[in-house]
């Protein structure tokens, strides 16, 4: 893999500077994958873009189909096995330094790095569709914490692609600020399945908007114990102009578990009645 691995990579380094532009000129006219025609991402005011049923829909239409750019596996992202293309990298240290400081997502970082790089429609593209998602905001300065982490993400794909001219480009491109954005890109995106309890991140299907009452459900497909698709399903239906929603929490948890999960996980403080379970 190593030889295959150095040819694929080869003038990859002359095109960090030209990737690290592209990360803040993605065209928001670009179409979205998986969106079913009747449907738009739009603007919602303060709550930023969503997804608009343009004339209405019927229970049980499909709003969004869609394979996940990326999949991590419960077990991988504890740090207790490896993924076979993160080989031999030091997954768990990264993420007991990572649970330390608070920090979520370390081997999912890890693993779209390693993924990009063999990525069939090319290293651009792939982080062309991770960074059209919204993200937190990030500091002008690096916080220790995360150049600190930074630092042994690093490590963990130095010791997987040992080729000089790869270790100059991940240099380059990889950097502690790439770390950070790539985090809270996650920290707001990135979804869990109850079923197997993998994070995954989608592209359209990350443009859905939290609601206590949502319209849409997640339909998991699951093979061999690992999402490889969604259908985002209305449960009712839609209005006329109507914006489509999810909940990202499951409704059976508490209304202390729910508010935790929202305002910690994304920000959300909810001000709305809703039907969840009271403590």
């Amino acid at each position: 893999r190593s030889q295959s691995m150095g040819r694929a990579v080869v003038g990859l380094a002359r095109r960090a500077i030209r990737l690290r532009r592209t990360f803040t000129t993605i065209s928001e006219e670009a179409s979205w994958p998986g969106l079913s025609p009747g449907f738009a991402v739009d603007k919602f005011g303060q709550k930023g873009r969503g997804i608009r049923a343009v004339n209405g829909a019927k229970r049980g239409d499909v709003v969004v189909d869609l394979e996940p750019i990326v999949v991590l596996q419960r077990d991988i992202e504890m740090g207790l096995n490896a993924d076979p293309m993160l080989g031999n990298a030091e997954v768990s240290e990264l993420v007991q330094l990572c649970k330390s400081e608070g920090i979520r997502f370390p081997a999912m970082v890890l693993l779209m790095a390693s993924q990009s790089l063999l990525y069939e429609q090319g290293f651009d593209a792939y982080w062309t569709r991770v960074y059209r998602l919204n993200h937190a905001t990030i500091a002008d300065e690096m916080h220790p914490v995360y150049m600190r982490c930074h630092m042994f993400t690093m490590q963990a794909l130095f010791s997987i692609y040992s080729e000089k001219k790869l270790e100059e480009f991940l240099s380059a491109t990889y950097t502690a600020r790439w770390f950070a954005r790539t985090l809270n890109t996650l920290h707001i995106n990135a979804m869990r399945c109850p079923e197997t309890k993998d994070t995954v991140l989608f592209e359209t299907g990350s443009m859905f908007n939290h609601s206590c009452n949502p319209n849409v459900i997640v339909e998991w497909e699951v093979s061999e114990n690992q999402v490889t698709r969604a259908k985002f399903r209305t449960i009712r239906d839609v209005g006329e102009g109507e914006e489509c929603t999810i909940s990202y929490v499951h409704p059976s948890v508490s209304q202390k578990e729910r508010e935790n999960t929202l305002g910690f996980g994304y920000g959300i403080h909810c001000r709305t009645k809703c039907d969840c379970k009271l403590d």
